[in-house]
């Protein structure tokens, strides 16, 4: 806490966000549970990172030429969560955190299999299909400026909207699956009705909807 007193700048939030801090855990738990409170404390953070990350996007991916990839996120999910994505095969799913990813396949089957031992819980994949010619939402290379350093860590903005594809059980894995994921337009028709319905729940464009 003292070294983030002393040392914070703007241009050093993602460093902090992927140091596996206080700020990390914080943050990240307030914007699960929607606990405003956190938010409103950390909204200067949360502003600083979302513009780090839409200034880098807009360095990397501003020629209109740019191939669409792959990425990857391991994840741990509730035998609940997994039932509901299972069911929105083809919907959409909206992550209303940070959401960081791998350009490496091994690194996200590293979290998935580790979070598959717990109890009650599924080893989850997403292989995420990104055109950067789409008009959605910001996601940067952050390799630079990350604590970690190893040029293969894709971090999306808040609130990124993906289109539900596959989900297929992995090879010889009973608790592991891999689901396929599609960067959606801000465009799309289902994702604005969406957007407004979780509005409309969290009593308007306050709280996150605000700071994002």
């Amino acid at each position: 806490m003292d070294q983030f007193k002393q040392e914070y700048r703007p241009e050093t939030s993602s460093w902090w966000y992927t140091k596996e801090s206080f700020i990390f855990e914080s943050l990240n738990y307030s914007l699960r549970s929607l606990d405003t409170k956190v938010m409103m404390t950390m909204g200067f953070f949360i502003g600083n990172l979302y513009r780090q990350i839409v200034k880098l996007h807009q360095q990397q991916y501003h020629n209109c030429n740019d191939v669409p990839f792959l990425i990857y996120c391991g994840q741990g999910l509730s035998i609940v969560d997994f039932d509901k994505l299972r069911r929105n095969k083809g919907g959409l799913i909206k992550f209303n955190n940070f959401l960081s990813t791998s350009k490496q396949r091994d690194i996200a089957f590293l979290f998935a299999e580790s979070s598959s031992i717990m109890h009650g819980i599924i080893g989850i994949i997403f292989e995420i299909c990104i055109n950067p010619n789409m008009q959605a939402a910001a996601f940067a290379n952050i390799a630079e400026i990350s604590n970690f350093g190893n040029g293969e860590e894709i971090l999306f903005s808040m609130n990124t909207a993906f289109r539900v594809g596959c989900i297929n059980q992995a090879e010889n894995r009973e608790k592991i699956w891999e689901v396929r994921l599609i960067l959606t337009d801000d465009n799309d028709p289902q994702l604005i009705n969406l957007t407004k319905k979780m509005r409309e729940e969290t009593g308007g464009p306050n709280g996150w909807f605000r700071m994002a």
